[in-house]
């Protein structure tokens, strides 16, 4: 397996979440906010961010997917993360990705997902898919700045804490890029 990809952009570096990110993977695993539309429940303890952490590592070593770091260029600091989770059959992907509260409305993550979608469509990844909460706006408004269209309403597609929830299914394909 090759080194973790580094992915930078004008304000950003995108790189491999490691054990010493805990505080920062705590402090947006942990916010309410960030974890209102999240399919787990927010964390409550420090060591938790470590078993998040472990997850995206594992992932990546077993080719399933791939999460980064979003971490500011000028301090390094993690303030959100974003990858995606291959269907290498399909030549298809799926994106996922956060931002700790106090860096929403900036366009860090419409930034930080350029450079993702490019590394996606450069290694053979024709279709990328998204789905938000039908009342996440914002998140609604970071894919379609990218280009991501609305396929529709997946009804009752989600399970959490005992209820049902809609989702909104978006996609880009490879053809409808633009950087």
């Amino acid at each position: 397996m090759n080194s973790f990809p580094i992915l930078k952009t004008e304000r950003l570096t995108l790189r491999e979440i490691i054990p010493e990110d805990v505080p920062e993977v705590f402090n947006i695993f942990s916010h309410p906010e960030v974890m209102r539309y999240y399919d787990m429940e927010a964390l409550t303890e420090p060591h938790q961010a470590l078993e998040v952490i472990a997850r995206f590592t594992d992932r990546y070593h077993k080719e399933v997917g791939i999460r980064w770091g979003i971490t500011l260029k000028h301090s390094g600091e993690v303030i959100g993360t974003c990858g995606l989770v291959r269907k290498p059959h399909n030549r298809s992907a799926v994106l996922g990705y956060d931002l700790a509260a106090e860096f929403w409305g900036q366009g860090i993550m419409t930034e930080a997902l350029r450079p993702l979608l490019t590394y996606a469509f450069d290694r053979e990844v024709n279709r990328i898919e998204a789905m938000t909460h039908t009342q996440n706006t914002a998140s609604q408004k970071v894919l379609t700045k990218l280009g991501f269209r609305t396929e529709g309403i997946l009804r009752d597609y989600f399970y959490f804490k005992g209820e049902f929830f809609d989702l909104q299914c978006f996609s880009l394909l490879k053809k409808d890029f633009e950087i």
